[in-house]
């Protein structure tokens, strides 16, 4: 991947660590919108985003309470191409949910009996 990152990320480099960590979104999840819902889709099987990346991302936006739903497919690559319809199917009503129905996000404070 260093010579996609080395166009797209400036001083990939010169500080490697440093301009990748500016770009992941693990380190600046707090800045990111809190009234918009994320959907986060993730394969078993990914090599290009390892499945312990994704469960961090997960992990910090629950500890800030972002809204979040985090869908994880067995044997998935990156393309999730084995889950085709299964993926479509949850992106779909995901978005028709809280997109298109403006349905608001459930609590996210410990709830219940």
């Amino acid at each position: 991947m260093d010579s996609v990152f080395s166009e797209l990320v400036p001083g990939y480099f010169t500080n490697r660590d440093s301009a990748l960590k500016s770009r992941s979104a693990v380190y600046w999840a707090d800045k990111i919108c809190k009234t918009t819902p994320l959907f986060l889709l993730a394969g078993s099987a990914d090599w290009r985003v390892s499945p312990e990346e994704a469960l961090e991302m997960v992990n910090v936006l629950y500890k800030i309470k972002h809204p979040l739903r985090f869908e994880f497919f067995e044997g998935g690559q990156h393309s999730l191409i084995e889950h085709f319809d299964e993926v479509n199917h949850s992106i779909k009503l995901f978005l028709d949910t809280y997109v298109r129905d403006k349905k608001s996000w459930p609590s996210l404070n410990p709830h219940g009996n």
